[in-house]
């Protein structure tokens, strides 16, 4: 297997506004991974999909699964490395297509950076798969969550 690695440039902060094209309005970065911001490069293939469910469980709150990924042993993948992955789709595994072709997965949640906005709950950026093609939209914290929604992290090193 290929590596596939996007480079993400942390000299320059994150502009969520022009991200979102004032699809949120009043937005603004509410928690980041710290660990996250450290990251300079990621190999693709070496992202791993974490649900945060435990045996038995088949849906947890939003809330509680941040919890338990912040707790764990993982780097949440934040909203600059959605970026360039973005900007960078061809470097995208085929395996992550796969998974949501054959309906494993629905959104893959970039939890390193959530976002507070005045009107709603805090969000978070995920990437889905439809039409052929990738997008990116937000999610709720406060949504329940199963094995369809995943989240982008890296074992801590």
């Amino acid at each position: 297997m290929s590596s596939q690695i996007i480079s993400i440039d942390r000299s320059v902060s994150f502009d969520l506004a022009a991200f979102t094209k004032q699809y949120l309005r009043n937005a603004r970065i509410f928690d980041q991974d710290t660990q996250a911001l450290t990251l300079a490069e990621i190999d693709l293939t070496e992202v791993i999909f974490e649900n945060a469910l435990k045996k038995g469980e088949q849906k947890i709150g939003g809330k509680k699964r941040l919890s338990r990924l912040k707790e764990g042993k993982y780097i949440l993948l934040d909203a600059l490395v959605l970026k360039n992955i973005l900007e960078n789709k061809h470097l995208i595994p085929e395996k992550w297509e796969n998974l949501f072709i054959t309906g494993k997965i629905k959104k893959i949640c970039f939890d390193g950076t959530e976002i507070k906005n005045d009107s709603i709950s805090n969000q978070v950026l995920y990437l889905s798969w439809r039409g052929g093609d990738w997008y990116w939209s937000t999610e709720s914290t406060s949504n329940n969550s199963g094995i369809e929604k995943v989240s982008a992290v890296l074992l801590k090193k």
